[in-house]
């Protein structure tokens, strides 16, 4: 039998809490205690039990604004197919990082965007029905300014310079994480 030390330094190890895989859902639970203490932090904070310094009182509501209007953007955007949806919802994920963990959690673990933004979070990847979808608007909002400016052509060209790396961006980001068939 070891010694009553040792007991007591391992009954102490046991104590700390272990970091969870990242995507580990968080119990139940410990969603509660997120949503009942409200402090800023980050995902891998959470996951590491680490709390980060908190933002000014001005700051955190601002973000908090940021990520209630990227929210509503985010919904509006996946609805309707002519504004990016996840964009904004990455956003407001980043916004409520600094500002509310329990609103962070939620749209993180949320059933139907918390698997992309963790896609992307986790390995930078965008579906590639995303892709052909964003690239496909793009076009086509081109298309739309292309043939309806037609008293100044420097709009077509300043629209298309910026829509063509945007187009080229994402068309090169991975569609799958590495190694996964």
């Amino acid at each position: 039998m070891p010694a009553p030390e040792i007991m007591q330094n391992q009954a102490a190890v046991s104590d700390i809490p272990r970091a969870k895989a990242k995507w580990d859902i968080p119990p139940v639970n410990d969603l509660f205690i997120a949503m009942a203490d409200d402090r800023c932090m980050t995902m891998e904070n959470h996951i590491a039990g680490q709390v980060p310094p908190a933002l000014c009182k001005s700051m955190r509501y601002l973000m908090l604004a940021l990520g209630l209007v990227c929210t509503a953007l985010g919904i509006v955007g996946i609805i309707l197919p002519v504004m990016p949806g996840t964009v904004f919802l990455l956003i407001a994920v980043w916004a409520f990082s600094r500002s509310s963990e329990k609103l962070h959690l939620w749209l993180y673990y949320h059933p139907r965007f918390g698997q992309t933004i963790r896609a992307w979070h986790q390995y930078r990847v965008i579906p590639f029905r995303a892709k052909v979808l964003a690239v496909t608007m793009m076009a086509g909002s081109f298309a739309y300014v292309a043939t309806t400016v037609n008293h100044n052509w420097i709009v077509p060209v300043l629209v298309g310079a910026t829509l063509a790396p945007v187009a080229i961006w994402i068309a090169t980001r991975p569609s799958q994480a590495r190694g996964s068939a």
